[in-house]
């Protein structure tokens, strides 16, 4: 009888033994679950952003302020419209420009600074960018190129929220940029803008 109590205390023991190791087995089985899991959402969360920026790390609509936290460059003006930073994208010294209406970010984009006394310069990097933009976007919704001495050319892209322009023209002198734009808000703020040119009559 000692024996059988002592052979049924042993099997009790065991069986908490067990029972405890079991429920500490699933606690760290649903720890690294749910590890996992919050992985795998913040993947889905940080692709899902990625995939939906419209100009680097900005969406249209994007107030002034959270633009400004967003972009990482020292700005060089700010006015109540508009923000301006100096960058470098492919080997060439641009401004980058980010425009607001009711500070609503409207249109973006690059003005390349860079001054080629050899025209064939700016159409070399004219169509580096058109490729890259195709590789990306597919090919452009409109073009032009005049072809001869003049430079002028360019590409456009439309989407349902975006519309991108590629831009080389020799009017007055050579201007080289990449601007990317919501119609809808850009729309509201060349209104603006022509209400404010005419009040200056």
């Amino acid at each position: 009888m000692r024996n059988f109590s002592k052979y049924k205390f042993v099997v009790n023991k065991l069986h908490r033994f067990s029972r405890r190791r079991f429920r500490r087995d699933v606690v760290r089985l649903l720890s690294d679950s749910m590890k996992i899991k919050l992985i795998l959402i913040c993947i889905f969360i940080n692709n899902s952003f990625l995939l939906s920026q419209d100009f680097r790390n900005t969406k249209w609509g994007m107030s002034f302020n959270y633009v400004q936290l967003l972009e990482k460059l020292t700005p060089i003006e700010i006015t109540p419209e508009k923000i301006t930073y100096n960058e470098n994208i492919f080997e060439m010294d641009c401004t980058l420009f980010y425009e607001f209406y009711d500070s609503s970010l409207a249109r973006a984009g690059y003005i390349f600074s860079e001054d080629y006394n050899n025209i064939k310069l700016y159409l070399g990097y004219y169509e580096k960018l058109k490729k890259i933009l195709v590789s990306k976007y597919g090919k452009p919704t409109n073009e032009f190129a005049r072809w001869g001495k003049s430079p002028n050319r360019f590409a456009d892209w439309s989407f349902e929220d975006t519309k991108i322009h590629l831009i080389l023209s020799d009017v007055f002198s050579v201007g080289f940029k990449l601007v990317y734009e919501n119609p809808a808000l850009t729309e509201k703020l060349k209104l603006r803008k022509e209400k404010i040119d005419k009040e200056k009559f």
